[in-house]
């Protein structure tokens, strides 16, 4: 069995732009997105059949307000209030869930341990010390910044353990 794949730019943005149906850029940040940025990010960790995390992605507070503004259609201004709260609601908690739910079929492919998603720490909460240091790691990662039409630009990482 082969180890869990890192998604492609391509594959980041196409799922993006399906899930929030507006168009997306990607491009590399050439800095690694750690959990105690400024507001705090959004870290989900992905998971094998075994319990092992497999995988992980992170979201900055940014991110985070956009995407789950534009996946249920909320104005831009709402996720913008978000920001400068620097806090997530709940509906945008959820709606950052569901997307990285179907995140993790970008990291399910033939051969691969089938993984899905563990659990999901929100801006603001404090990672454990294991966990920040995964996440902080030097593994195989891609670490991108997404502008999304109509709403604005976050970071985003993934990284795979295995």
């Amino acid at each position: 069995m082969s180890a869990t794949p890192l998604p492609t730019a391509k594959e980041i943005r196409d799922l993006f732009e399906m899930l929030l149906g507006r168009s997306v850029e990607v491009s590399p940040d050439y800095e690694i997105l750690k959990p105690d940025e400024e507001f705090g990010c959004c870290v989900a960790f992905f998971n094998d059949a075994m319990n092992n995390v497999c995988a992980a992605c992170i979201m900055d507070l940014d991110l985070c307000a956009y995407a789950g503004a534009a996946l249920q259609l909320i104005p831009a201004a709402g996720a913008q209030d978000e920001i400068n709260n620097g806090t997530l609601s709940d509906s945008y908690i959820e709606n950052v869930y569901e997307i990285l739910n179907i995140f993790s079929g970008l990291l399910n492919k033939d051969d691969a341990p089938h993984v899905t998603i563990g659990l999901m720490y929100t801006p603001g909460e404090e990672l454990p010390g294991n966990e920040y240091k995964m996440v902080t790691s030097y593994v195989e990662r891609r670490d991108s910044v997404l502008d999304i039409e109509g709403y604005g630009k976050g970071r985003f990482g993934v990284m795979c353990f295995n």
